[in-house]
């Protein structure tokens, strides 16, 4: 719960900092990268610990920490994110996601996600969290 409380106040300062470059830049551009920007960050940040407890939950698994995510560039308003991790039994899981939307209030990332131990698929779902 610390680390979302922390990703929180790390979005809500890069909102504002976007809005206020925003502000003095007037330029759709440079709003429009700092945008997707925050979206990505918003959407990796959010699945590390959710996509975390996705797996467990629905893989019956434990895995060793958190996920490892990246986010890549925007493709038609989705955010590409891949996420990878252990368990604690040494096999490993990825969760390839397509963010739409990014709740941090609720706790929820919507798009597509599917979730793979050891190169097999084990789920696909449309929401991460508390959906």
């Amino acid at each position: 719960m610390i680390k979302i409380a922390y990703r929180r106040r790390i979005i809500s300062a890069s909102l504002g900092v976007v809005l206020g470059l925003s502000a003095i830049t007037a330029c759709s551009d440079v709003q429009q990268i700092f945008e997707e920007g925050a979206k990505q960050g918003a959407a990796e940040g959010a699945l590390q610990p959710l996509g975390r407890l996705a797996v467990e939950q629905i893989a019956q698994v434990k895995l060793t920490d958190d996920l490892e995510c990246e986010a890549h560039d925007m493709t038609d308003g989705r955010v590409p994110v891949t996420c990878t991790g252990q368990t604690q039994d040494g096999d490993k899981v990825a969760l390839e996601a397509s963010v739409t939307s990014t709740d941090l209030e609720k706790g929820a990332v919507r798009g597509r996600f599917t979730i793979v131990i050891n190169g097999r698929t084990v789920t696909e779902l449309d929401c991460v969290g508390i959906c």
